[in-house]
């Protein structure tokens, strides 16, 4: 029996600068153990388009998220890097 797992791998390029418990490594591990069992079937989201942000998200965060070209902080715990921006896009059209 298989699982079917909605991944891409552009999920990985939403990573942290330094340690920070959302991070890539967390999501290989997870996909490793699920192929090493042999109970992967991923399923490719679909990117959406970015008007679809803006149902959820003020034109202004969904700008700063686009715009992110280094890594940084946008409070304590929640961090963007330049992958984010696509990781999003793609996450939302997973949900």
């Amino acid at each position: 029996m298989a699982f079917s797992v909605i991944y891409s791998s552009v999920f990985l390029e939403h990573r942290p600068k330094d340690y920070h418990p959302e991070n890539p490594e967390r999501v290989l591990r997870a996909v490793k153990a699920l192929q090493r069992l042999n109970l992967w079937k991923p399923i490719e989201p679909v990117p959406v388009p970015e008007e679809e942000l803006l149902k959820v998200h003020s034109k202004e965060y969904v700008e700063l998220i686009r715009e992110s070209r280094t890594f940084s902080y946008l409070d304590p715990d929640t961090y963007v890097s330049p992958g984010t921006f696509e990781a999003a896009l793609t996450a939302f059209g997973a949900s």
